[in-house]
């Protein structure tokens, strides 16, 4: 504990955050929290972390890398004051629920009008609302973020990712794609004017391990070096990342770029752009699954069901009341004594249920019981049969639905099994339809919200536990191009990838996994090259969007997150004098394009957060003269505009240097 109390105040020197300015309030303590948190504490961010309900192990987390955590709600104003928020330069809140985000940005904006506040909402109607009504407010969507990019994964293709820029009154469409090398030499002789972005190195077969040489410099080891230079050396098999302009890879021979490639890609662009239509961790015993398969069945059943239990109820309710009050029972001594509660109960049930045991009867009963008991016998029959039939209709048309899933299922070639139908995983889902490819969902829980839309997508479901080798088989596993695992559980995900390459080895596997130190272990030890997080993938989009920051788009490389995004450079900035080569070399980025402009036009130069924005289309002024792949020596000043690429971590400090004064 000694030791957090003084990481913490070696972090911020000041602990009440009321005192403290330019700060960062992240609202909620979930795994997307934890991965914003990180990635600005690349740049030394101040952040104050609020939730009056935190998880337990991932609030010790974020305390032992120096947090600040407040057991606080922040939908109180008196909560986000303590929390600095008249000093903040931004409030990002990612809470579970939809409303407790909504409520937590009006109650910032009433405390602060105009706030900087960034918003994670499911439901992107609410999202569209609340940016069109409340000043200088932000919408993003996880399942939108994050959702491509296990799309991209599951489907093999060169091209990786593809996206717009406007430059002068034109839109350039840039890709990115993934190549082999086919001969050895030079990137920049063998691309042209593609930019390498990344490169996998594979094991020089001729060479010898030298103890003098540094690991990094090992030929006898595969690397992965991001940002390589143009003049650097490959060899055939290696692996390289390259970015530029479609019309650029089309026309160089050593792409072999194609038609059908380039469509893909461009279905992806535009799926992106979509606004999307979480997966609970099971680990059930049979007693809870039996519930859930119960509650499958009465929300199968629907509302007339419901209405005739409750008529039921009502009806056994009543004519327990009756018998209890007016029915005399004659006893075996010839004395006429009152039924109590059970036995009233019991009775009515006998007549509903027309039983008729005759310990019982109604015979020696007055007129106006035994008409209340006619009346009993059949409306009581009546709302039985009734419920009866509607209890067989759910259960048979349960089981249809089940056994159509597994006949469609063992029909299907070269298809893909999804595992988990959560938001990320439905989002997935239709980015694949899209792209025309058959899917099939195994998915253990019948309450599941996509149901209906999975069912009129015409998309089979298996109701069953991805983790069992009969569920994979009932998917049609062998003849599966790729299995995409996309719960929100670890483990279950590590399990069914494992079942999955024992029943069919070699076979692609998409991993989602929440732990990054985890991923990269589970790739290196079992060769699962695609293990991704879906809150690392998506954390860039909130961070960018509380900076106000022009981020285009979001890919992996090799379990690394990478970012394209635009800057410009403001005055008094630490970029101000910087060389296009310096910046390379520092930042491990690819400067793609640089513009001078003529005259400084901001909306207000003094505060970096209010610089204009676009969404997923750089609006670049007439006034800029754009040069692509501008030379090692450009000088960089106050004005001019830049757009790069390269890992998130390095594209947020170059953005962090930005906004800071020069000293």
């Amino acid at each position: 504990m000694q030791d957090t109390i003084t990481k913490l105040l070696d972090a911020h020197s000041d602990p009440d955050p009321q005192n403290w300015s330019g700060h960062i309030i992240l609202c909620g303590v979930n795994n997307l929290a934890l991965r914003i948190f990180e990635q600005l504490s690349v740049v030394n961010m101040r952040v104050v972390i609020m939730d009056d309900d935190p998880e337990v192990r991932l609030a010790r987390l974020l305390a032992q890398q120096g947090a600040l955590v407040l057991h606080e709600d922040s939908r109180l104003p008196e909560a986000l004051i303590r929390a600095g928020i008249r000093q903040a330069a931004a409030i990002i809140t990612v809470e579970g629920n939809d409303l407790h985000n909504l409520e937590t940005v009006l109650a910032a904006n009433e405390v602060v009008p105009g706030i900087r506040a960034v918003a994670s909402f499911f439901n992107q109607q609410i999202g569209k609302q609340l940016v069109s009504t409340v000043k200088n407010a932000r919408s993003v969507s996880l399942s939108e973020k994050a959702g491509p990019a296990f799309v991209s994964a599951a489907l093999p293709s060169r091209l990786l990712n593809i996206f717009k820029v406007k430059i002068h009154r034109s839109i350039e469409t840039l890709a990115v794609a993934e190549l082999v090398v086919e001969k050895g030499g030079i990137l920049g002789d063998l691309y042209g004017n593609l930019t390498p972005v990344a490169l996998h190195t594979e094991p020089d077969p001729h060479a010898r391990q030298d103890p003098n040489v540094s690991p990094d410099a090992d030929p006898t080891i595969p690397h992965f070096i991001p940002s390589p230079s143009r003049s650097t050396k490959v060899r055939p098999g290696d692996r390289v990342t390259l970015v530029g302009w479609v019309e650029d890879m089309k026309q160089l021979a050593s792409v072999h770029l194609t038609r059908t490639e380039i469509e893909e890609a461009e279905i992806i662009l535009e799926a992106n752009q979509d606004k999307p239509v979480s997966m609970r961790a099971h680990r059930k015993n049979g007693v809870v699954r039996a519930k859930n398969m119960m509650g499958g069945v009465f929300k199968q059943m629907g509302r007339p069901f419901r209405f005739a239990a409750l008529a039921f109820l009502a009806l056994l309710l009543i004519g327990t009341l009756v018998f209890e009050l007016f029915y005399r029972h004659i006893d075996a001594t010839g004395k006429a004594v009152d039924l109590d509660w059970v036995s009233s109960l019991y009775f009515t049930v006998t007549i509903v249920s027309t039983t008729g045991f005759g310990d019982f009867n109604l015979s020696i009963q007055e007129w106006p019981l035994k008409v209340f008991g006619i009346f009993l016998m059949l409306s009581g029959t009546t709302i039985v049969a009734t419920m009866f039939a509607f209890m067989t209709n759910a259960l048979i048309s349960l089981r249809l639905d089940q056994e159509l899933g597994r006949k469609m299922a063992t029909e299907l070639e070269n298809h893909v099994i999804m595992c988990g139908l959560g938001t990320v995983g439905y989002k997935a889902l239709k980015g694949m339809l899209e792209r025309g490819q058959q899917v099939v969902v195994i998915e253990r829980d019948t309450n599941d919200r996509f149901n209906p839309e999975v069912r009129a997508l015409g998309v089979p479901i298996i109701r069953a536990d991805s983790r069992l080798p009969e569920s994979l088989r009932a998917a049609n596993i062998e003849k599966a191009r790729c299995i995409a695992i996309m719960t929100s559980d670890d483990l279950a995900n590590l399990e069914t990838a494992l079942v999955a390459r024992s029943l069919k080895p070699g076979m692609r596997v998409v991993l989602r996994l929440f732990d990054r130190n985890l991923a990269e272990k589970v790739g290196r030890n079992f060769n699962i090259r695609y293990a991704l997080s879906a809150s690392a993938i998506a954390a860039p989009a909130f961070i960018a969007e509380a900076f106000n920051h022009v981020q285009l788009t979001t890919f992996y490389i090799e379990r690394t997150p990478f970012t394209a995004a635009q800057e410009t450079i403001l005055p008094g900035s630490r970029l101000n004098g910087m060389t296009v080569g310096r910046l390379q070399t520092e930042f491990q980025i690819q400067v793609l394009s640089y513009m001078h402009r003529t005259q400084l036009n901001l909306v207000n130069a003094n505060d970096p957060f209010e610089i204009q924005t676009a969404e997923s289309i750089i609006e670049i002024p007439d006034t800029l003269e754009p040069t692509m792949h501008p030379a090692a020596d450009k000088v960089i000043r106050e004005g001019d505009s830049i757009v790069f690429i390269g890992p998130y971590d390095r594209v947020i400090k170059l953005h962090h240097l930005n906004i800071s004064e020069g000293k």
